[in-house]
């Protein structure tokens, strides 16, 4: 329910957008468009399940997984990847930086290794009302960074942190405001690919 609103919000934020929701998002849908198409920013809404054993970690698409390795492939296989480099990635679902003792950040340690700039996870399971709202106020900050954006120097922590903000604030205006605690928005890290 939460999810469908929060990729109708982010379209709102960017109407030039592909959009791919619950059966239209395939594994070769995902494949084709981004071999198809360059993005500056990647945002995936879906589930997935990290392990130190490659088999055992995945996302989820409308027809099954996509494995470690085909999201390796994905990333690394992109054609338009060398000029035209995916500046964001976030990972909005549970745990998608939560790792182990023998592999770090979990699926979002993948794209340190692949040609993706920044990746948006989370380090523990999240509220999807609560990452619906703050995943819209993340965008229209970054929408409104446009200028910034527009040179490629797209100001990422800023506009997380502006989001984070605001439902701090939203619950300091109300103290029986639910997203209120660190719980609602502190999961979300900002990992930058130095290379």
């Amino acid at each position: 329910m939460f999810v469908e609103k929060e990729l109708t919000n982010i379209s709102n934020e960017f109407p030039k957008s592909k959009r791919f929701f619950e059966e239209d998002f395939t594994k070769n849908n995902f494949k084709t468009t981004l071999e198809n198409n360059t993005f500056s920013i990647l945002h995936l809404a879906t589930h997935g399940h990290f392990s130190s054993q490659r088999y055992f970690t995945f996302i989820l698409a409308g027809d099954g997984i996509i494995d470690l390795t085909d999201f390796n492939n994905l990333f690394r296989t992109n054609q338009n990847a060398l000029t035209n480099q995916i500046q964001l990635l976030v990972l909005s679902a549970c745990k998608t930086a939560e790792g182990d003792r023998k592999s770090a950040l979990g699926i979002a340690g993948v794209t340190v290794n692949s040609r993706i700039n920044n990746t948006i996870a989370s380090l523990w399971s999240v509220n999807d009302e609560s990452t619906s709202i703050l995943m819209s106020q993340f965008y229209k900050k970054l929408n409104q960074f446009s200028e910034s954006y527009e040179n490629g120097n797209i100001n990422i922590s800023q506009a997380l942190r502006a989001a984070q903000i605001f439902l701090i604030e939203q619950g300091k205006r109300n103290p029986r405001y639910r997203h209120r605690h660190p719980y609602h928005w502190a999961s979300f890290i900002l990992l930058e690919n130095a290379l």
